[in-house]
């Protein structure tokens, strides 16, 4: 799998599945507002995670803007976590959450304005939260480390590394959410523990059916654009990513 770094983020999106498929089925008359809102999250977080992933165009809609809509997405989950903690988590509090994680998003350093949700600390949520801003933050730097490599460089692993780290954690907050805010208030460990042994059959099965992911020495990182796929293929078809790295044309010739 190590060589298999295209599809870390799509194995890791498993959990998330298998949780959007636990919070849907789930649904009942007691809590159904509840289990409509959080199971419309995440689908919502399932479908952006996925298509940009796979880094096609999918919905009708194009590669860049899908990844704008997750940037936003992101967001919104950051503002789901602060009114969590910070209110009584009506739809009014979950407003001006939106709005105060929307207004700090413009300011330098603003997408870090979660660490305010660690006022709880210590107890789960908050160390979940804190792996949270920990792999934002290990993200933007590994960015900036990336421009200059190759796409075979092992900088493009660790970013997929991580990202893949940030979707498990991102689903397990998400759940710990909805568990909080649903009657009877208990932590559910059956779907995440499913999750993660879908994980591990996901995995196998990449491990013997999938091809590694084609990269090149040839081809350099020149700028980061919306996020460096790790798959030639796929930055060979988004014209975003194909702007950001030089010598295209030259693997080209070569294949």
């Amino acid at each position: 799998m190590f060589n298999k770094h295209g599809v870390w983020c799509q194995c890791a999106l498993v959990v998330t599945m298998t949780i959007t498929l636990a919070s849907i089925f789930s649904i009942q008359t007691l809590t159904v507002s509840q289990d409509i809102f959080w199971s419309g999250i995440l689908i919502i977080t399932t479908v952006l995670r996925f298509s940009v992933a796979e880094h096609r165009k999918m919905i009708g809609l194009d590669m860049d803007t899908i990844v704008r809509l997750l940037n936003k997405w992101y967001i919104v989950i950051d503002s789901l976590i602060i009114a969590s903690v910070m209110t009584t988590f009506n739809l009014w509090e979950i407003f001006l959450s939106i709005v105060f994680s929307f207004a700090c998003s413009y300011l330098p350093y603003g997408r870090y304005s979660i660490v305010i949700a660690l006022i709880r600390w210590p107890d789960s949520i908050s160390a979940i939260i804190a792996l949270r801003i920990v792999s934002n933050y290990y993200i933007q730097q590994i960015m900036k480390k990336m421009v200059g490599t190759s796409v075979a460089d092992l900088n493009i692993k660790k970013l997929t590394f991580v990202r893949a780290g940030s979707i498990l954690i991102e689903a397990n907050i998400i759940w710990h959410l909805r568990c909080h805010h649903r009657f009877p208030h208990v932590y559910r460990y059956r779907a995440i523990l499913m999750g993660f042994i879908n994980l591990i059959f996901a995995i196998g099965w990449c491990q013997m059916y999938v091809s590694e992911t084609k990269v090149s020495y040839r081809a350099t990182i020149t700028k980061i654009g919306h996020g460096v796929t790790p798959s030639l293929n796929a930055i060979k078809q988004c014209p975003v990513c194909k702007g950001s790295v030089t010598s295209l044309d030259i693997e080209d010739a070569f294949d």
